[in-house]
């Protein structure tokens, strides 16, 4: 999703996109997809940020509170991590002038479908055109183990697909 969430804020009128990223090797990965700066997850994020869309959680997430500007919004996506939910307290929220919204996919597209596909016919046109650029690594079915592994270790990339009948 990192991949695609730079461009995208791109396109969107974004000035300066920053990212996190797990590892020194991903971080060359993400400025090819456009981010202006890249950190890597367990330092200081840096900011004041408009916008922290956090897919960790845990630690992560709170650095990503942190990292807001007054009047900034901490968009939650996700808890790759596992860890423990991260508590904030509303009167810290108003004290600083923040939001803390949540974004869920499967969630939009049950209550909006409408606007779902809107959102989806979007996307797929910014691919099409080449305004937004999907990495793709197919492995064949029977890597299916090694496919995990890679997924499971942080080790990738872009998207990773099985390819059922290459």
């Amino acid at each position: 999703m990192g991949s695609q969430l730079g461009q995208a804020a791109r396109l969107l009128g974004a000035g300066t996109v920053a990212g996190t990223v797990g590892s020194p090797a991903k971080a060359e990965a993400a400025r090819g997809f456009g981010y202006d700066d890249v950190r890597l997850r367990d330092d200081p994020y840096g900011g004041p940020y408009d916008i922290v869309v956090d897919m960790v959680g845990g630690p992560a997430r709170q650095r990503s509170l942190d990292a807001l500007a007054p009047m900034g919004r901490l968009v939650v996506m996700g808890n790759a991590s596992g860890a423990d939910d991260v508590a904030v307290a509303a009167n810290e929220l108003w004290f600083t002038n923040r939001t803390v919204s949540g974004f869920n996919l499967a969630a939009f597209s049950a209550a909006d479908p409408a606007g779902a596909g809107r959102a989806l016919r979007r996307a797929l046109a910014a691919a099409a055109s080449g305004d937004l650029r999907v990495q793709v690594e197919a492995l064949p079915l029977d890597e299916a183990a090694e496919a995990h592994r890679r997924i499971e270790s942080g080790a990738t990339t872009g998207k990773l697909v099985l390819a059922v009948n290459p």
